[in-house]
């Protein structure tokens, strides 16, 4: 079918700025952690593991508003992930 033939590539997602934010935060820090820490860090990390909600919730977007993967809020949700 020739709808499903791309016509061209697109840009990649431009995710420099979130990676400098991070590089930032973690540049030229050093600190010893307990177990405790680790537990904290564990509890939290699967409080907030969304990333499959937000992958899937991106994917059912971009297949059904216009534009698609194009589209605000699938923008928004590809910064997310």
């Amino acid at each position: 079918h020739p709808d499903l033939i791309f016509e061209k590539n697109e840009d990649p997602f431009d995710y420099q700025d979130q990676e400098d934010e991070v590089n930032k935060i973690q540049l030229g820090t050093f600190v010893k952690h307990t177990i405790k820490d680790v537990c904290n860090f564990f509890g939290e990390y699967i409080a907030a593991d969304n990333l499959g909600l937000i992958a899937n919730s991106h994917l059912a977007f971009a297949d059904q508003l216009e534009n698609g993967a194009k589209n605000e809020k699938c923008l928004q949700l590809a910064k997310m992930h």
